[in-house]
């Protein structure tokens, strides 16, 4: 051994020399006394036979993430050649400058004694211990530091609410230490200026008291008498009606109307005819509130048979263009863009069936268990103009959401789910506009026309991301892996799409129906949703070769492009979301997950869960092999 004398999840290499060069040679960690081994390698480093013997190797090993004494054991298949002296491994330190903080405050969480991988994190999580309220890396970013960090000190902003949390170190999805930190209620914040009225030009001292700490802390000067539309606040220096009519225009877009109610003139002399953006505008004002629905519903004999409806207070990036040609060709009376976000279980939610067409609106609340798709309203409507004729006079205000939507689907309207990854963030309260401007400042609303293609991970399911037990038939047969949610969100923060391809036999041979692998996904989603991850896409093939099984679909038997090893899944997923196969990655416990891989030109990772690529039914070894998922996202992150 290198060392004898390390911290949790430190990597350890074992020297092997003058071994017997047979193929089956492998080294084994174990605990002291022999009496479990927890990871295994053959001489070549990997989980999969070299091929050919090896006499001499060095092979690595990430030490246990638990404290005490282990010991590393060569052998040559089950005979016992050599043993190495204790490892010593000893446990991360965490501390805090204090137990308790008044709400909104901050605390310096120390660490020491770390293991030093890159992907090292600390959170702050609720009393429930599964609601995350904030995290950050060792380096005190959200951006993954390019080298490991073994001591830091960290400032943390702990929440506003009255109670107790906790202070958590981990190592990739695994808890190394914990810290409990109570919040006391706080005296509210208040400000008080110098003088309540003053000549023009006047300086006026602002006092604060009973703020919060942060560093993002802030004054602003308002004026009372001059409110403004949310439509007009700004972004990135410009009002967000600006930002929408600019992308109008460049889809190709060129008469647009805008249903404005209170301070509506104010948006009228913003906009003027439209020109200024290339496009013809017309602003109505309604004369009473009348919902978001209602102003349009009233002028709907002069607006076209198909247009498009975005809300005010929406930032956002996307290819109009296309959405406007999806509605009008899939036949729909309206069609919603949803998405996914990292908040699912506090969010309203869409429903929708196989076909993507919308069964029911979820508001939240939901049911403690209910297990819902992942897809939220992003405020981007498709609409029909006849089918809406329903909707008119039924209602003194109304609600697209609240009223037209539901009355469409209860009179068996065709209403339709288009779901996207672009860009759409609602900026109607203080803290999401925060948000925006965040998002704005980093660059993640990226100019329309970059076209810059995203780097993914694309996963297989069963043994990969979730317990295999056979086929998995319906919700109740579904276990997610533990960790699986942390490594997925640890992966996106690094800015990889994330998108699971999965056969799906289990529809062709008749032993489930399309709607129960959608209901297998719905909790798949719902249960990567309390760890705030959430994916980009799920893409299966029901396909299946063979024929024989009683109840099997004849149509869903024979050769297709779609199932793996063939690579229509990653074909269909790459065009759509915009990928980069040169720097994506396929990660699968089988070896038509590693053949895939191979033949869409991407760099594979076969996990030692599920199948462990004993399945045995193609060639060719894995660019890298890993332990589980939380391993495989830590390689992927430490891998240029």
């Amino acid at each position: 051994m290198n060392a004898t004398n390390v911290t949790v999840g430190a990597i350890v290499t074992a020297t092997v020399e003058n071994g017997p060069a047979l193929n089956g040679d492998w080294v084994a960690v174990y605990t002291v006394g022999g009496s479990m081994y927890l990871d295994w390698k053959y001489l070549n480093g990997a989980q999969v036979a070299p091929g050919t013997g090896l006499t001499d190797a060095v092979v690595p090993f990430v030490m246990p993430m638990t404290a005490g004494t282990y010991t590393l054991k060569f052998f040559s298949g089950s005979t016992l050649l050599a043993t190495s002296a204790p490892i010593t491994v000893n446990a991360a330190s965490l501390s805090m400058s204090a137990a308790s903080v008044t709400g909104g405050g901050s605390v310096t969480a120390t660490v020491s004694n770390g293991p030093g991988r890159v992907g090292d994190w600390l959170g702050v999580y609720g009393s429930d211990g599964a609601t995350l309220f904030t995290w950050k890396y060792l380096n005190g970013a959200q951006t993954l530091p390019v080298s490991g960090i073994t001591a830091a000190a960290v400032d943390l902003s702990m929440p506003s609410t009255q109670g107790t949390y906790s202070v958590r170190l981990y190592s990739n999805s695994t808890v190394l230490a914990s810290k409990v930190v109570t919040v006391s209620a706080a005296a509210p914040p208040s400000v008080t200026p110098s003088a309540t009225a003053v000549t023009i030009g006047v300086v006026v001292t602002a006092t604060v008291a009973n703020g919060p700490a942060q560093t993002g802390d802030w004054i602003e000067l308002a004026a009372i008498s001059g409110p403004m539309p949310k439509a007009l606040v700004r972004v990135g220096g410009q009002p967000v009606l600006h930002h929408q009519l600019l992308l109008a225009a460049e889809n190709g877009l060129t008469d647009v109307r805008i249903f404005a109610g209170y301070l509506g003139d104010q948006i009228k002399e913003f906009v003027g005819d439209g020109s200024k953006f290339k496009l013809s505008v017309r602003v109505d004002i309604e004369s009473r509130p009348m919902g978001n629905a209602g102003a349009l519903l009233q002028e709907l004999d002069t607006l076209d048979e198909n247009f498009l409806v975005v809300y005010g207070d929406v930032m956002l990036s996307a290819n109009l263009r296309r959405f406007a040609q999806i509605h009008s060709g899939n036949g729909a009376d309206f069609t919603l863009v949803v998405h996914p976000n990292d908040h699912p279980h506090d969010s309203d939610l869409v429903e929708v069936d196989v076909e993507n067409r919308v069964t029911r609106l979820r508001i939240y609340p939901h049911s403690s268990d209910g297990c819902y798709r992942n897809l939220v309203n992003a405020g981007l409507y498709g609409v029909r103009r006849e089918a809406l004729r329903a909707a008119l006079g039924t209602l003194p205000k109304s609600d697209f959401t609240k009223n037209v939507l539901p009355a469409l689907l209860a009179s068996g309207g065709k209403v339709s789910a288009y779901r996207s990854m672009e860009y759409f963030k609602d900026m109607g309260t203080p803290e999401r506009l925060e948000s925006v401007e965040r998002d704005w400042r980093s660059g993640r609303i990226r100019p329309r026309t970059a076209g810059a293609l995203n780097p993914a991970v694309f996963f297989d399911r069963d043994g990969t991301l979730n317990l295999e037990s056979g086929f998995v038939r319906s919700p109740e047969q579904f276990t997610l892996y533990a960790g699986a949610g942390q490594a997925l969100r640890t992966l996106r923060a690094q800015g990889y799409r994330l998108v699971v391809v999965t056969n799906q036999p289990v529809i062709a041979r008749g032993e489930a129906t399309p709607e129960d692998v959608l209901a297998v996904h719905s909790k798949l989603e719902w249960e990567l949703g309390k760890s705030g991850a959430f994916l980009d896409g799920i893409y299966i093939c029901p396909h299946h070769p063979d024929r024989g099984f009683p109840g099997e679909r004849a149509e869903l038997k024979g050769s297709c492009q779609c199932r793996k090893p063939s690579t229509g899944l990653v074909d269909q997923a790459c065009e759509e979301l915009d990928l980069d196969r040169a720097r994506s990655w396929m990660i699968g416990d089988r070896t038509s997950d590693v053949e895939m891989a191979r033949r869409a030109n991407l760099r594979s990772i076969l996990v030692q869960t599920g199948a462990a690529g004993r399945d045995g039914k193609y060639p060719g070894l894995p660019d890298f092999t890993a332990v589980d998922l939380a391993s495989a996202a830590d390689l992927i992150l430490n891998t240029p």
